[in-house]
């Protein structure tokens, strides 16, 4: 095998009976701040020849990034986006030949000028203490199933915690690391895939699960995703402990809804319904099926939604119940994309809300939108 480096002018060569991929120097690679495009690299001369392992933060769907990476009959090219740097001349792209077929990955030895951001999270190891801090911090736990056995495992902590846009995202969580051979946990929380992530309130109640290996683009994303209603999940979690659970499941609900899970938004409205008709609060439990109904809509089926909520407003609870079905009636039309009836909706719900009411004000500021 063949593996050619242009650094300085000079091409530099190892033998062809090296298996794998190996290369002349080391690579050293900095990324953008997104993680996706690499701004710079270089290439230091080693002593000795050293296989090509893998990349940090980079998996072969990277590495095919068009106008970045490709990977062609063996070949992967380098192109740079900005001037090489270092020792590198300004030639490019640089080369690096393996064997067609084969998995490829690039281990990145250090950034350049950033060596010590590459540093795994403190991750504590105590349930009970990890839940205790987060009750006192208020946040959310994040907890990390690993098995020492688990390939994947090793490859999320080498390649995807270790980069510093993936802490800064982990450092709104308490961060709890689970060895799922020491301990009866991963049973108890029905984990039986590894690596699996879940996130958790300081109730201990699951809040999200990621299962599996996932790139650093994918992960980050869903990280955001979580952040975005972490402050939810804790003021949730709040309401529990204050017994406002039927308060809380609402607020659940209405944040799953939020982010298009519509499985986890459906159970906690019915968990609503369910503690409304232990109450005997028979508008309260209608509100949880009109708005489980319209998770229906967002999941692209609103024929659905609106069988649902057209039988719920044939025998509404009561008059301020019936204005809230309706005003959900007026968004399900909306992403059915029938402005007609769903302006007839709004103001079939404005004519029955009070004027002082939430559902009033939202129908009307509905009506003026579609105007």
């Amino acid at each position: 095998m063949q593996v050619s480096l242009e650094a300085d002018g000079n091409t530099r060569e190892n033998g062809n009976n090296a298996p794998g991929v190996t290369i002349a120097g080391e690579l050293w690679i900095e990324t953008s701040p997104a993680g996706e495009v690499a701004t710079r690299f270089k290439i230091e001369p080693t002593k000795e020849p050293k296989q090509i392992d893998r990349m940090v933060g980079f998996g072969r769907q990277s590495l095919m990034l068009p106008g970045i990476y490709r990977l062609e009959d063996g070949t992967l090219t380098i192109s740079m986006p900005v001037p090489l740097s270092g020792k590198l001349s300004q030639k490019r792209p640089s080369t690096f030949a393996t064997k067609p077929g084969d998995p490829f990955g690039v281990f990145v030895y250090k950034r350049i000028g950033a060596a010590e951001e590459l540093q795994p999270p403190a991750w504590q190891t105590d349930w009970k203490t990890a839940f205790t801090s987060a009750r006192g911090q208020n946040r959310l736990v994040f907890v990390d199933y690993f098995a020492t056995w688990c390939k994947p495992c090793h490859d999320m902590e080498d390649m995807v915690f270790v980069l510093p846009s993936v802490r800064e995202r982990l450092a709104d969580f308490v961060l709890l690391r689970v060895d799922v051979d020491k301990n009866n946990i991963a049973r108890a929380q029905h984990v039986d895939a590894f690596p699996t992530f879940i996130v958790y309130d300081a109730g201990e109640r699951e809040r999200f699960r990621i299962l599996g290996e996932r790139a650093p683009l994918i992960f980050r994303k869903a990280m955001d995703d979580i952040r975005s209603v972490a402050s939810k999940f804790v003021n949730a979690s709040d309401l529990f402990d204050q017994k406002k659970d039927l308060e809380a499941e609402f607020l659940v609900g209405n944040t799953y809804s939020h982010l298009g899970m519509g499985d986890q938004a459906r159970e906690a409205y019915a968990r609503a319904h369910k503690l409304s008709e232990a109450r005997d609060e028979k508008g309260s439990a209608q509100l949880a099926d009109a708005l489980s109904a319209f998770t229906f809509a967002r999941e692209g089926n609103p024929g659905r939604a609106i069988k649902l909520l057209q039988k719920l407003a044939a025998a509404p609870a009561d008059r301020d119940t019936e204005a809230l079905i309706w005003l959900t009636m007026g968004n399900v039309q909306r992403l059915a994309n029938d402005p007609k009836a769903a302006l007839e909706a709004y103001q079939r719900a404005q004519s029955l809300a009070k004027p002082e009411s939430t559902a009033y004000k939202e129908a009307a500021a509905a009506m003026a939108s579609l105007q």
